[in-house]
């Protein structure tokens, strides 16, 4: 045995009786943060697809209105200038409409005056080869010439209707004025009544003097009626103060 020192002895009460532990486990339930579930891939090339797809329709949409805006534009555009030809075209119609119908009212017109003037003028050569002359034996109008004579009346009566519809009242007085005396003096030379034959030859020159002058007012009538001047002949109004000089 070796020598050394002894081992110390337990004591009694320093002695403890070493009873096998049961181990006792408590469940601590701690909550587990699960990673946030993510969508699946594929839904990300999805909704690109769909921005993309909104994206051309509202571009298409937008492009859409803003074409139509402008064709809109250029409708309105077209339109107000084809009213602007329109209004120009309907114009320049109606102004030649109306130069033909003054050209038609002007050509009707001196027709009118023409015919008229025409049967004064003949009246007058007749009623100068008719008239009482008693150098050559006649005393009165024959009753051959006084029908002569109330055939070219008729003829300027019938100028005076027509010239009612288209000459003013001024001319018209003139007119009138020519066909009394005309008519007149194929009744009047065409009796003595108690008169002489020299006497019937100078009431009959003087008639015709009559209509000649009454011929000429209606002529002047008719060329400032008509807007006509002769060349080298003053007008009526040109003349006024020459006569009252």
């Amino acid at each position: 045995m070796a020598t050394g020192s002894p081992s110390p002895t337990p004591s009694p009460s320093t002695t403890a009786v070493v009873s096998p532990t049961v181990e006792t486990t408590t469940s601590v339930v701690v909550p587990v943060q699960r990673p946030a579930q993510t969508e699946p891939q594929t839904s990300v090339p999805f909704v690109i697809a769909m921005v993309g797809l909104l994206s051309a329709l509202i571009a298409t949409v937008v492009t859409h209105l803003l074409a139509s805006r402008r064709e809109k534009r250029q409708w309105e555009r077209q339109v107000a200038q084809d009213d602007v030809r329109w209004k120009r075209e309907r114009q320049e119609r109606q102004e030649q409409w109306n130069r033909e119908d003054e050209a038609r009212w002007h050509q009707d017109r001196m027709a009118v005056y023409s015919t008229l003037l025409g049967s004064v003028e003949r009246w007058i050569h007749l009623a100068r080869h008719v008239k009482p002359f008693p150098l050559l034996g006649r005393v009165t109008l024959s009753r051959h010439d006084q029908d002569r004579l109330e055939a070219l009346v008729e003829e300027i009566y019938a100028g005076e209707i027509k010239a009612e519809l288209l000459a003013p009242e001024a001319l018209m007085a003139k007119i009138r004025g020519l066909y009394i005396v005309t008519s007149f003096f194929s009744i009047d030379m065409s009796e003595v009544r108690g008169r002489t034959p020299e006497e019937l030859e100078k009431q009959g020159g003087e008639l015709i003097d009559k209509v000649i002058n009454q011929k000429r007012a209606v002529q002047d009538h008719i060329k400032r009626s008509l807007k006509i001047e002769t060349e080298g002949e003053p007008s009526s109004h040109e003349a006024k103060p020459k006569a009252e000089l």
